[in-house]
């Protein structure tokens, strides 16, 4: 009988942990577009360069958008090849050529064609993070529940 509800709950586990999977890329987006906005502001007023600018909002983002830039920062600051930025969420190949190219372009330009660069990626980002919340909606629930009714019958036919 406990091995039924063990199977149960597995399919329920399953289901978090695809829904999750959506959260985290819709929540990496979210905070890409809040760097986009801070680095606008910092370029625009502050003159800030990047990596104070990372130091300074760094822990105000969702916490995989916080380990790609702590890596960006690490890569910035060994002087290594931005190319082999790692992601800690599972991004589309368009999206993630996007976000590459993005932080390659960072910081090499003066500021007003900075601030340019920004504005235009940031409309891609938009698109992306609006992607994201209509795949959160649509699939990611319906894969959820779709997982609670594999459990639900494998209960039914397990009893």
């Amino acid at each position: 009988m406990g091995f039924v509800f063990v199977i149960f709950f597995a399919f329920v586990i399953l289901g978090i942990y695809i829904y999750r999977g959506y959260r985290t890329r819709k929540m990496f987006f979210e905070s890409l577009l809040a760097f986009c906005n801070h680095l606008l502001t910092e370029i625009s007023f502050s003159k800030n360069g990047i990596s104070s600018i990372i130091e300074a909002y760094g822990s105000s983002y969702h916490l995989s958008f916080q380990k790609t830039l702590m890596h960006y920062k690490h890569l910035i600051d060994t002087k290594q090849d931005i190319a082999d930025l790692p992601f800690s969420v599972r991004l589309k190949d368009i999206e993630k050529a996007h976000v590459t190219s993005f932080f390659i372009e960072l910081g090499r330009h003066g500021s007003i064609e900075e601030v340019a660069k920004i504005q235009n990626k940031k409309v891609f980002f938009d698109g992306f993070y609006n992607s994201s919340c209509a795949a959160l909606k649509k699939d990611a629930s319906m894969y959820l529940k779709f997982c609670i009714i594999l459990g639900i019958v494998a209960v039914v036919l397990l009893l």
